[in-house]
């Protein structure tokens, strides 16, 4: 005989209160709020996540009307919507997820999302609304419209065209600077590969340059900016600085570049320059017309007393005989007179002549120790110590040997005369100072310069039978080499000339 197995009512109940409880448990364990209403609005269900939400204990609410957890003019209009509902069977909320608000019992209106269902069993008919609050969600969008509505004003009013573009180079964003910048309205350029923007070749390398950007972080311009050239509508090419930043979002890159047009810069300093090169062209004719001054000056005594030396001499040539040593007297002083006129010239030709260098690669130890080692002698005759203080670290430069070695002598010589006759001290040192420049110091224990006199103007001379033109030569020197020179020096205690040049790597090396 077999077991009968049907369900007895204990066993059906047994079932029912099992599947309560697993309703309940989800009802409890839900993170949206569930909330069950009758065919009249009543309140029939009321989880605990729709407690954390509107604020109310489910005993409560239960069998109150939902209009309960609704703002005006929600709460007045429901209950009419029921009824239509009801009366034509056309939804305006069930079946669809909607925003709308809530009320907590404490009074405060809030954003939530609602989803209405409808069962039916039998005749009756019920809902559920599953709710979710979305203040947070509101006030981050909120947050999120206001920044975007910050930066765009701050885009939208900048006087720097604001570019931003995606890793692979097209363009997110243009600023209305930059669409006056560029000629393009932003609707023509986003979207489009911001090498459009850009002459040949830096057109045709942008892609490769972004791509090994990407892969070795190795910077050209990102986060360092310099000064490159632009590309407007019309065709036209002009200077710009250019400051890129690279953002990572989610793993991918995004740059911002910010661009400032140098062509009124760039055309200041044109103007700048031309004004600079008149004033000179100024000077120069300026120092022609002292060079002429003094070439009056200076060849007139001589070429007078050679004509009376040469006058002299036709009158002892009509001697018969002539004496030996008087014409050798006369001779002599014809020759010499010439020598110095000679010496004059080329000055002169040296110091109006353009400084034309033939830059070669140059050790400056070696090349130093060169032009003390030549006036050593010179030196130990007159009693004076020559030393030479320079570092074997130095980079090397690029100069014109024959130019700078002028310049050295000069220096080197003009303070041997100054020390004159021994015990005293010339010393020649070099280093290496900021902003990659070398520093060269002739430092002599010599009587100093005078008060009054500038060594490096035309014509200024602290020796008898000077020229005045050696300094002022070599200051033409140091500065077509892109340098500077000046001197410090007090009476009695000794001067000091200052040589500085600009130093190069070994990027720079030839």
């Amino acid at each position: 005989m077999s077991e009968d197995k049907t369900p007895t009512p204990a066993d059906a109940l047994r079932a029912l209160r099992l599947q309560e409880a697993r309703w309940q448990a989800i009802l409890g364990t839900a993170r949206d709020a569930i909330i069950g209403i009758d065919l009249t609005g009543r309140i029939t269900l009321f989880n605990h996540a729709a407690e954390v939400i509107f604020g109310y204990a489910a005993s409560e609410v239960m069998g109150q009307n939902v209009t309960i957890l609704m703002p005006a003019p929600y709460r007045e209009e429901h209950d009419a919507y029921l009824a239509t509902y009801r009366a034509t069977g056309v939804p305006k909320a069930i079946g669809r997820i909607r925003e709308v608000e809530g009320r907590r019992k404490n009074g405060d209106v809030f954003p939530m999302e609602l989803s209405v269902s409808e069962a039916r069993v039998g005749d009756d008919v019920m809902y559920s609304a599953m709710i979710r609050d979305v203040t947070e969600r509101r006030r981050a969008e909120h947050a999120l419209a206001e920044s975007e509505a910050r930066h765009r004003a701050v885009l939208d009013t900048a006087a720097s065209a604001i570019i931003g573009i995606d890793e692979g180079g097209k363009v997110l964003s243009f600023n209305p600077a930059a669409e006056r910048l560029f000629g393009y309205a932003a609707t023509e350029i986003v979207g489009q590969n911001v090498k459009l923007l850009m002459p040949v070749p830096f057109r045709h390398e942008h892609d490769g340059y972004l791509r090994h950007y990407l892969q070795t972080g190795e910077r050209r311009v990102i986060g360092i900016g310099r000064e490159v050239t632009g590309r407007r509508k019309d065709g036209t090419n002009f200077p710009m600085d250019l400051a890129v930043n690279d953002t990572l979002l989610d793993g991918r890159h995004f740059f911002t570049g910010v661009i400032r047009d140098l062509t009124h810069e760039k055309e200041a300093e044109d103007r700048e320059r031309q004004l600079l090169k008149q004033a000179l062209q100024n000077e120069r004719l300026a120092d022609i017309g002292a060079v002429t001054a003094r070439i009056a000056h200076d060849f007139g005594n001589p070429l007078a007393g050679l004509q009376m030396t040469a006058q002299r001499l036709r009158q002892l040539l009509a001697r018969d005989p002539v004496p030996v040593e008087r014409l050798t007297q006369a001779t002599d002083m014809i020759v010499q007179t010439v020598q110095r006129l000679d010496a004059l010239v080329e000055e002169f030709k040296e110091f109006a002549r353009e400084q034309r260098l033939h830059l070669r690669r140059l050790e400056l130890p070696a090349f130093l120790q060169e032009i003390v080692t030549a006036w050593d002698q010179e030196a130990t005759g007159r009693g004076i110590a020559l030393e030479v203080d320079v570092g074997t670290d130095l980079p090397v430069i690029r100069a014109d040997p024959d130019k700078l070695r002028r310049v050295m002598d000069n220096l080197v010589k003009n303070a041997l005369e100054a020390v004159d006759r021994g015990p005293g001290v010339v010393r020649v040192t070099a280093e290496l100072r900021k902003q990659e420049r070398i520093r060269i110091l002739v430092t002599d224990s010599g009587p100093g310069v005078p008060e009054g006199i500038d060594v490096f103007a035309l014509f200024e001379t602290t020796k008898a039978g000077g020229t005045g033109l050696g300094l002022a030569i070599c200051k033409q020197i140091v500065l077509a080499h892109g340098g500077g020179i000046e001197y410090a020096s007090h009476f009695g205690t000794g001067t000091v000339f200052r040589l500085e040049l600009p130093a190069h790597g070994p990027t720079r090396r030839l």
